[in-house]
């Protein structure tokens, strides 16, 4: 591996870009950008997850941002599968009125069929 940070960096920018495609091509470019964060998932069960809420804010006063965290065990996998993640966040975003209010939970995407070996 190169630079582990450096590594880090452009895999979350090719994530945005990945989400960026999702959203223009599945929501008519209507979702807000979230933080896409990676760390890992010490159950190795889940693709990633996401926030119900704005947990990313500057102060009191900002909105903030969603959150969609990526395994690092299914970075290796297929890019579909990351991109169920990413769909689902939108999915839920664009069809759910508690998108953005305060929940205490988060939603799982579970990929068994994409399990890293």
């Amino acid at each position: 591996m190169t630079n582990g940070s450096d590594k880090y960096i452009e895999t979350v920018r090719t994530l945005g870009k990945l989400h960026d495609f999702v959203n223009k091509e599945f929501f008519n470019s209507e979702l807000d950008k979230p933080v896409i964060a990676i760390s890992p998932d010490a159950r190795n069960k889940a693709t990633g997850w996401f926030t119900l809420q704005k947990v990313w804010k500057d102060n009191e006063l900002d909105e903030g941002e969603y959150e969609i965290n990526i395994s690092a065990n299914f970075l290796n996998r297929p890019p579909v599968d990351i991109s169920i993640m990413i769909l689902s966040h939108g999915q839920f975003c664009s069809t759910n009125p508690a998108c953005g209010r305060s929940l205490s939970a988060a939603t799982v995407c579970h990929s068994e069929s994409s399990k890293p070996g």
